[in-house]
């Protein structure tokens, strides 16, 4: 019994939860069987052949992981029992030491546990919860549905602030209802920017609306349309297990979400999306790796619409390609509606959009976006990309009746909003 005391004041040498690999680190940005691809030779293990500003930023990241303590195992090889089943275990028998040493007597041993743990799966359950503000602004974890324990929360809530920035981490909240649906999830927390919810198999991801989820780049021609970029999309789901590498990968999803979109932050995501696209596990799908890669392709289009750098324009297309190889086509359809969306509006942003060839690409990836945002998926299309798709076959439509004379590119960026 006296084992448990330093394990109820919080230390255990169990570190490992079932079902984990060990041998898993914290994040792997593995090498890629396209060496051709400057998106992916960007990701790579061997940064001999990176621009040196590249190297700094993975320098910087890699140092910033370490301060953090994010380098480590993940685990080692004990067994053990996960978090919440300690706590209920550890907590009665604390405490039945405890009435023991003062009283004496093995009787009162029984009435103080019947009497505490009531109180303590009550207490569990609920009382950290009943504080929980509807107009809280830091992100949401609710209980998982079919999770009555909540041993499967608890895990991944663990893993959650293991891995979070102390900003992240400060901003986390518990709440002791699940939800059922993503329209439940915002219309219960209206100001949480995330909220995260699921059952004991998937967990899901739903972002709150931004202000602008649609970003319009003029072209040059006086009076002509702009094409709209889509650069938000309502949420994502993937698979509770492995609960660590889960974990991990929504605590970077989350602290993308807390840059406020400044040039070093700008930089800082940049990196944060490389290496999410590239984090192996042992999930059973890949369409969640989609969201990262498409986010970086957006990134790459704005620096390129900046900076007019060739290489930019080469690795925003690549990595849309690699966000639509990775989206299963029934798995989320609205991601791959903007995915190709986003994709033809790079290509008519390019010099030379009239031509032919290049027009008759980017009508195939509208007409192929038109059918995906139709189709019925638990993320409900919203209504801005539904308006880009049209937006962007116009402009395609009036760029075809110029026979060729395509305008030029105008450095001007404007925000649209439904």
């Amino acid at each position: 019994m006296l084992f448990w005391v330093p394990v109820f004041l919080g230390w255990s040498p169990l570190h490992t939860l079932p079902g984990e690999d060990s041998s898993l680190v914290p994040f792997e940005i593995l090498p890629s069987e396209d060496g051709e691809s400057p998106l992916r030779r960007a990701s790579a293990v061997g940064t001999e052949h990176l621009p040196k500003k590249m190297k700094k930023k993975l320098a910087r990241r890699a140092r910033l992981a370490a301060e953090r303590g994010m380098e480590q195992d993940l685990g080692d090889d004990h067994e053990t029992i996960d978090l919440s089943e300690r706590h209920y275990i550890a907590f009665p028998l604390a405490v039945a030491l405890i009435i023991y040493l003062i009283s004496g007597k093995f009787q009162m041993v029984g009435l103080g546990l019947a009497a505490i743990i009531p109180i303590m799966f009550f207490g569990v359950r609920y009382v950290f919860s009943f504080s929980l503000d509807i107009e809280h602004p830091g992100v949401v974890v609710t209980r998982l549905r079919k999770d009555a324990r909540e041993s499967k929360t608890l895990r991944l809530r663990e893993q959650l602030r293991r891995f979070s920035t102390e900003q992240t981490r400060g901003n986390l909240e518990r709440h002791f209802l699940p939800v059922r649906s993503h329209r439940m999830a915002l219309k219960r927390f209206p100001n949480a920017p995330a909220v995260i919810w699921g059952d004991r198999e998937r967990i899901r991801v739903s972002f709150q609306a931004p202000p602008f989820p649609t970003t319009e780049y003029r072209k040059g021609d006086r009076g002509g349309l702009g094409v709209l970029v889509v650069n938000a999309i309502p949420g994502l789901d993937l698979s509770l297990e492995p609960v660590q590498q889960t974990g991990l990968f929504l605590a970077r999803i989350l602290e993308a979400l807390e840059n406020s979109g400044g040039p070093e932050e700008l930089e800082e995501n940049e990196v944060l999306y490389q290496t999410m696209a590239n984090h192996e596990s042992h999930w059973g799908e890949r369409t969640h790796l989609a969201y990262p890669m498409w986010r970086l392709g957006n990134l790459y289009l704005e620096e390129w619409y900046l900076s007019g750098v060739s290489s930019a324009f080469t690795c925003a297309i690549d990595a849309y390609g690699d966000a639509a190889s990775a989206v299963h086509p029934h798995a989320h359809p609205l991601l791959r509606a903007a995915i190709f969306n986003n994709k033809a509006a790079i290509l008519l942003l390019s010099q030379k959009p009239s031509a032919k060839k290049k027009r008759k690409a980017i009508r195939a990836h509208l007409r192929m976006a038109e059918v995906m945002v139709q189709r019925k998926g638990e993320w409900r299309a919203g209504q801005h990309v539904k308006h880009a798709i049209r937006r962007n076959l116009k402009v395609l439509k009036r760029l075809s009746s110029k026979s060729g004379k395509g305008p030029q590119l105008q450095k001007q960026k404007g925000r649209s909003h439904e």
